[in-house]
Protein backbone atom coordinates (compact mmCIF):
# COMPACT_ATOMS: atom_id res chain seq x y z
CA UNK A 1 0.00 0.00 0.00
CA UNK A 2 2.82 2.37 0.86
CA UNK A 3 4.60 1.68 -2.42
CA UNK A 4 1.41 2.23 -4.42
CA UNK A 5 0.72 5.46 -2.55
CA UNK A 6 4.23 6.76 -3.19
CA UNK A 7 3.99 5.91 -6.91
CA UNK A 8 0.37 6.98 -7.45
CA UNK A 9 1.43 9.70 -9.91
CA UNK A 10 3.16 7.05 -12.05
CA UNK A 11 -0.07 5.10 -12.56
CA UNK A 12 -0.32 1.41 -11.82
CA UNK A 13 2.48 -0.77 -10.45
CA UNK A 14 2.90 -4.42 -11.29
CA UNK A 15 3.12 -7.06 -8.60
CA UNK A 16 6.60 -7.84 -9.93
CA UNK A 17 7.78 -4.24 -9.42
CA UNK A 18 6.47 -4.09 -5.85
CA UNK A 19 7.88 -7.54 -5.02
CA UNK A 20 11.32 -6.58 -6.30
CA UNK A 21 11.27 -3.25 -4.43
CA UNK A 22 10.65 -4.99 -1.09
CA UNK A 23 12.27 -8.39 -1.64
CA UNK A 24 8.96 -10.25 -1.31
CA UNK A 25 8.20 -13.40 -3.34
CA UNK A 26 6.05 -12.29 -6.28
CA UNK A 27 3.53 -15.11 -5.89
CA UNK A 28 2.86 -14.26 -2.24
CA UNK A 29 2.54 -10.55 -2.97
CA UNK A 30 0.18 -11.19 -5.89
CA UNK A 31 -2.21 -13.02 -3.54
CA UNK A 32 -2.12 -10.15 -1.06
CA UNK A 33 -2.74 -7.59 -3.80
CA UNK A 34 -5.69 -9.64 -5.07
CA UNK A 35 -7.22 -9.68 -1.58
CA UNK A 36 -6.78 -5.92 -1.26
CA UNK A 37 -8.44 -5.45 -4.64
CA UNK A 38 -11.32 -7.72 -3.65
CA UNK A 39 -11.76 -5.60 -0.49
CA UNK A 40 -12.05 -2.49 -2.67
CA UNK A 41 -8.80 -0.89 -1.55
CA UNK A 42 -7.01 -1.40 -4.87
CA UNK A 43 -8.01 -1.49 -8.50
CA UNK A 44 -6.31 -3.69 -11.04
CA UNK A 45 -5.69 -3.14 -14.71
CA UNK A 46 -4.86 -5.86 -17.20
CA UNK A 47 -2.62 -5.55 -20.20
CA UNK A 48 0.82 -4.22 -21.04
CA UNK A 49 0.58 -1.19 -18.75
CA UNK A 50 -1.50 -3.08 -16.21
CA UNK A 51 -0.95 -3.44 -12.53
CA UNK A 52 -2.42 -2.24 -9.26
CA UNK A 53 -3.26 1.20 -7.97
CA UNK A 54 -5.06 2.59 -4.95
CA UNK A 55 -8.82 2.67 -5.36
CA UNK A 56 -8.98 6.04 -3.60
CA UNK A 57 -6.71 8.68 -2.11
CA UNK A 58 -4.17 7.19 0.32
CA UNK A 59 -5.19 9.66 3.02
CA UNK A 60 -8.63 8.05 3.17
CA UNK A 61 -7.38 4.47 3.63
CA UNK A 62 -6.77 3.45 7.22
CA UNK A 63 -4.38 0.80 8.49
CA UNK A 64 -7.41 -0.88 10.07
CA UNK A 65 -9.05 -1.27 6.64
CA UNK A 66 -5.91 -2.89 5.29
CA UNK A 67 -5.62 -5.30 8.21
CA UNK A 68 -9.33 -6.08 8.09
CA UNK A 69 -9.22 -6.86 4.36
CA UNK A 70 -8.16 -10.47 4.99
Amino acid sequence: MKHLAEHAADGSCSAKDVAEAYGIPQEALAKILQRLAKAGLLTSQHGIKGGYMLARDAKTISAFEVIQSD
